[in-house]
């Protein structure tokens, strides 16, 4: 959870919302249909962030969860009910974060299988999905072309890493 949260906050936010900015904003698409999945799965990954923001901050030790479990911890060895009650508590946030894992993977599947349409898009002499990629290279602070690429490898890596770690 804590490398999710962190590739959230420090790389979905900055980069993907820097190449979303270009081509989901000011891109004019041949494919509507196309760049709203897109931007979903976009959102998708902006509301996973704020949610497990949340979820993190549910589980401090002065928060509702924390102190229920802080204050059961002490007696689970002796106390049967209390031990069944972490427990339960245990496996319901162990079961939200998977949740969480798997749902906000599967959004950076669906937004990077578009990307890598996009990115192939924007090396064709005239774009077939994206029609005015002339006019984003005017807009961007980096090269679309090289930042797409990054951002789609940046996607793979991670999403590799979480599949890896949710067997």
């Amino acid at each position: 959870m804590n490398y999710l949260k962190a590739f959230l906050v420090e790389f979905v936010k900055r980069d993907v919302r820097e190449y979303a900015d270009l081509v989901l904003i000011r891109g004019k698409w041949t494919l509507p249909e196309l760049s709203t999945e897109m931007s979903n799965n976009y959102h998708q990954m902006f509301e996973a962030s704020d949610e497990i923001t949340q979820f993190d901050g549910k589980l401090n030790e002065e928060a509702e969860i924390g102190i229920k479990i802080k204050t059961l911890l002490p007696r689970a060895d002796r106390d049967r009910e209390a031990n069944n009650i972490i427990k339960t508590t245990l496996r319901d946030i162990n079961s939200l974060a998977r949740e969480y894992l798997v749902n906000t993977t599967k959004s950076m599947i669906n937004f990077a299988k578009i990307l890598k349409s996009v990115i192939e898009d924007h090396q064709k002499p005239k774009g077939e999905i994206v029609m005015n990629w002339k006019e984003l290279d005017r807009f961007a602070e980096h090269p679309i072309n090289q930042l797409g690429v990054e951002v789609y490898k940046k996607i793979y890596l991670f999403v590799q890493l979480m599949q890896n770690e949710l067997q």
